[in-house]
């Protein structure tokens, strides 16, 4: 994920959603990908029993500052399983993120029953956290299943 500020972001991560950071290198002065730029910085933060997250904070001379929308091509976002949604929005304002118009219910007769509230983070990323009942109603018509914040990796056949 590229953030405009890696200390800022790495903050973040760590306060209000209780990441913690594995390491962090940099600067380099290539990319993978070939693009130029004049550097990164690089850092990884582990989020729960299952989840890495890398941030990237490039210096290029062709980077757009601007955070993609939700909308846009190419955006993206990360949704956080909680049971309190109200709880979580309050921690993430003291935090610094920005709560968007919700909670909202979801669309569609498959997820009945689910909550979620996007929320901007303070570098101006998409995020959501959401609140699910133990079933939703798509299950009757499969038996493939949704990551339960219950389960644990262990439970994958």
């Amino acid at each position: 994920m590229t953030v405009p500020s890696l200390d800022d972001a790495i903050k973040f991560f760590e306060d209000a959603l209780g990441a913690q950071l594995l390491w962090r290198v940099g600067p380099f002065d290539e990319t993978p990908t070939g693009v130029p730029i004049k550097s990164v910085h690089v850092a990884m933060l582990r989020l729960g029993p299952n989840i890495n997250v890398e941030l990237l904070a490039y210096e290029a001379e062709q980077q757009r500052q601007q955070m993609p929308s939700n909308i846009d091509v190419g955006a993206m976002h990360i949704a956080f399983f909680v049971d309190d949604l109200q709880a979580a929005a309050d921690s993430l304002i003291q935090h610094g993120a920005e709560m968007l118009p919700g909670p909202l219910y979801g669309g569609g007769a498959p997820k009945k029953g689910e909550q979620i509230w996007y929320f901007k983070t303070p570098g101006g990323a998409f995020m959501e956290i959401l609140w699910r009942p133990d079933h939703l109603p798509y299950e009757q018509d499969t038996a493939n299943r949704l990551f339960n914040s219950k389960d644990t990796w262990h439970d994958r056949e």
